[in-house]
């Protein structure tokens, strides 16, 4: 008999995979795009993971960092039926193009914003029910301080990538040179954000570490 720590990790990630809920025609076809042109997206478990989060905490308006070709914003709002505005921040200029098409496609309230998250996040006149963070791993703590004044009470602030790889749970002196900066980043991050009190805090092991964060209090 099979036990958990006796079974390669991809064969419970397959098995998660294939039991992933239905998908519109829309998320089918940027998921093979993404597949096809190599650009990141949120991985199945991740996706199902905040679908449910969504559908328990209904948030009225929600800001995304890290648009890419739109695909998580629009499964977000594609998941709560529209009943939701989206403020979504891409940097890379052609990630940002193909997303405003997705976007457009979708008919979604969704409004993509060009630029530099740490630029523009200051610019933001909203506050948000619902944060999703995936945008440059070595700036967690920076986007973090900058949406704190932007939320409403009792917000969810969800950060893909957390693991780095799962080198982020490595000593620093056994992380690769050139991936050191950022693991160091995201250590410090981590500390910090299980220093505050007013945040409850858990790190997922699915898609590359997924860390979930109810604000308790506007700080």
């Amino acid at each position: 008999m099979y036990i958990l720590d006796t079974i390669n990790p991809r064969i419970v990630d397959d098995f998660i995979n294939n039991l992933s809920c239905n998908k519109s025609n829309l998320i089918q076809d940027l998921h093979q795009y993404a597949i096809e042109n190599k650009v990141p997206i949120i991985k199945d478990d991740v996706s199902s993971f905040i679908r449910n989060i969504l559908l328990t905490k209904k948030p009225k308006r929600i800001l995304e960092l890290g648009t890419a070709i739109g695909y998580s914003a629009i499964l977000m709002a594609e998941t709560l039926s529209g009943n939701c505005t989206i403020d979504t921040i891409e940097k890379n200029n052609d990630m940002y193009d193909i997303a405003v098409k997705n976007i457009k496609t979708s008919g979604y309230k969704i409004n993509p914003i060009h630029g530099d998250a740490l630029v523009e996040i200051k610019k933001l006149e909203n506050t948000y029910d619902f944060v999703f963070i995936d945008a440059a791993k070595g700036h967690y703590k920076e986007f973090f301080d900058l949406i704190i004044p932007k939320l409403n009470n009792e917000a969810i602030i969800i950060g893909d990538n957390i693991l780095h790889k799962g080198l982020v749970c490595l000593p620093l002196n056994e992380v690769p040179r050139r991936q050191r900066t950022i693991v160091r980043n995201m250590k410090a991050f981590i500390d910090y954000i299980y220093a505050n009190d007013n945040i409850r805090t858990s790190i997922l092991p699915i898609g590359d570490g997924l860390m979930v964060n109810n604000i308790l209090n506007t700080l």
